[in-house]
Formats: structure tokens, sequence, C-alpha cells
């Protein structure tokens, strides 16, 4: 864990609060203000939609901009790093703990030995 991603959630959670962005499918026709987000890739609109980072109920991306205290493009484009940041983070730590629990559940420390030796069973057996 590496001390950005832990600043990443701590500095996301201190400027936002609870809150979050609103989707931009939620207010069509709205003007420029939702360019920013419209302009993502598809697959990262789904990501942060998944982690609850862009809701139906947020708020919209000009207030957004003005509790994080910069201009629009800018704002979402920090918010959107950050939000990743925090989702590769915890990806990481699932990954890790999924790992950690299949290495105990087979009678090793950690998945390093399970590994190791697996791939020594699998040698043997070819």
């Amino acid at each position: 864990m590496s001390r950005w991603d832990d600043y990443a959630e701590a500095e996301l959670r201190r400027v936002m609060g609870y809150e979050t962005i609103r989707h931009p499918i939620h207010d069509r026709w709205q003007g420029g203000e939702y360019d920013a987000l419209r302009h993502l890739p598809r697959s990262t609109k789904r990501t942060l939609t998944g982690a609850r980072f862009l809701t139906p109920r947020g708020l919209q991306p000009d207030l957004a901009a003005d509790l994080i205290g910069m201009d629009v493009d800018d704002a979402v484009e920090w918010y959107v790093k950050t939000c990743l940041t925090v989702i590769r983070q915890r990806r990481r730590i699932a990954h890790w703990r999924r790992h950690h629990k299949l290495a105990l559940r087979n009678g090793f420390e950690t998945y390093w030995y399970y590994r190791k030796a697996y791939l020594e069973q699998r040698k043997e057996a070819a």
C-alpha cells in the first residue's frame, strides 16, 4: 500500500465529504458543465458508476467544482483521477486478501509459498 493511495482516499473524503458527482445521463441537455464527464471513455464511466462515485443523486459538476475549489474541467479531472486511484487501491487490497485466504486455506503462510508448492506439484505431474 503506497502513501499516495491512502492519501487519495483521505483527500477525497476530506474535500467531498460523502458527496459524489451526478452521472451525466441524469442531466441531459444541461449545457457545458457535463462536457468533461461526457468525454470520458465509457469504461471509465462504468468503473466510476460501479464504485458509486458517479450517482443519480450526486452534485452537479459546477457545485462539486465549487466544493473542490477549482474550475469545472480541472475539478472533474481531479475527481476522476482521485477516484480511479481509490478504486485501484481497493482492488489491490481485495486481490491480496483473496490470495492470502487461499494460501491459509491450503496450509501455507503466504501466497508465495502456496504458489511455489503448486508450481512444483504441476512440474512433477507433467
